[in-house]
């Protein structure tokens, strides 16, 4: 499609994906620098390139090697500066958070063997018709920027400051005046040694190893119940 997008000279570039860690999920296609007149030809060729490769099939080696390569990546786990533990939990978020299995999204091993058996049935091909061509749910977005704009919400800004200076008395100008400068000056004086000793430190002995003890309390409010989820923090922290 990217390709497709290409040869057609609509935009400077194609970007997009998939965003699959939501509760409705959504396919994206994003032509830059593409003219506003092109949003038929744009429509016309991203529906094209599906319904070809829906209707002719997909590259299978293509598709094995995709999935090769992501199923590596998950069996390597290698998150760079990220704690692992961190990522396992946000791929459990992706599932869990919208009442679907927590370990869904760690328990890859089934997920890859059944899509590249998937991958001879023309799985992947009924889902670019289920729900790329026959989806009711589009839009067709067009994000056209205006030339100079900084420049005309500045000149709105100067007016709008003129137009309140004008409203002042010169006591009301000088008193500005004077804040301002006052602010700045307290601004600049740093800050002693006994000012900064009051500011409040987190030492290691007001953490503890343990993790707070959540509390629910059970509400009922006009004949239906809710819950409330209570913990508490060190005086330090707050």
């Amino acid at each position: 499609m990217k390709q497709a997008l290409l040869d057609a000279k609509i935009g400077g570039d194609i970007m997009g994906g998939y965003d699959s860690g939501i509760l409705q999920p959504y396919f994206s296609v994003i032509a830059k620098d593409a003219r506003a007149d092109q949003k038929g030809e744009f429509l016309a060729v991203v529906k094209g390139t599906l319904r070809k490769l829906a209707n002719e099939g997909l590259n299978r080696k293509s598709l094995l090697a995709a999935m090769n390569y992501y199923e590596f990546k998950y069996r390597e786990a290698d998150y760079g500066n990220y704690p692992k533990g961190l990522m396992y939990g946000l791929q459990c978020m992706d599932s869990w958070l919208y009442d679907g299995d927590p370990m869904m999204h760690l328990a890859y091993g089934d997920t890859f063997a059944f899509l590249k058996e998937a991958v001879q049935d023309g799985y992947f091909e009924q889902l670019i018709k289920d729900y790329l061509l026959d989806n009711p749910f589009e839009a067709i977005i067009v994000v056209k920027p205006e030339k100079n704009l900084t420049a005309k919400e500045d000149a709105r800004v100067a007016e709008k400051l003129a137009a309140y200076k004008e409203r002042l008395t010169a006591e009301e100008k000088q008193a500005l005046i004077r804040q301002t400068k006052e602010l700045k000056e307290y601004q600049d004086i740093p800050s002693s040694p006994e000012e900064l000793a009051l500011i409040p430190m987190l030492e290691r002995k007001d953490i503890k190893k343990e993790a707070e003890k959540l509390k629910w309390e059970e509400h009922k409010i006009h004949g239906s119940r809710c819950c409330t989820m209570i913990f508490s923090l060190p005086e330090s922290v707050i």
